[in-house]
């Protein structure tokens, strides 16, 4: 396939998008991880859903404009979708800093830690499962074809 700016758009997403959901998936599991590490990969998770964002940006400013009006159901759908992941996601980011052991340390700031924080932490986080994997069913055909695309197809050309 030749390359061109919208092969190399979707190739940006597809690695931007795949470092996003690795991450998410790692820092879903803090007892693997350890929990200093745990809170440094979700403070690195939400720098790339930022470059996520940007990279979006066209779509969200388009479909923001034309929300009431011109959008069919399925992109209204998205939005929505989008919408509460982004809000979910700034919540699970700012209460895991209001009960960080490690990164606000490292800034010379002290956490709350309190109980509330934790629950707040916990149930977004579970909110951001189901929001997640409705995400990813919504975009299940982008998906499977930028695998095929950019993981198998490379796997059976013989070098050159």
């Amino acid at each position: 396939m030749a390359r061109n700016g919208k092969t190399d758009t979707v190739k940006t997403n597809w690695y931007v998008d795949l470092v996003m959901a690795l991450l998410f998936l790692i820092v879903l599991a803090p007892t693997f991880t350890g929990l200093p590490l745990h809170e440094w990969l979700g403070v690195a998770g939400g720098a790339v859903i930022i470059v996520h964002l940007l990279l979006h940006w066209q779509w969200i400013v388009t479909t923001t404009k034309r929300f009431f009006g011109q959008v069919n159901a399925l992109a209204r759908l998205n939005y929505v979708i989008n919408s509460l992941l982004l809000v979910t996601l700034i919540v699970v980011i700012l209460s895991g800093l209001m009960i960080s052991e490690t990164v606000l340390k490292f800034f010379g700031l002290t956490a709350s830690g309190s109980s509330a924080w934790r629950g707040i932490h916990s149930t977004s986080t579970s909110a951001i499962l189901v929001l997640f994997g409705v995400h990813v069913a919504m975009h299940w055909k982008w998906v499977t074809h930028a695998v095929v695309q950019y993981v198998f197809t490379p796997l059976r050309q013989p070098n050159s």
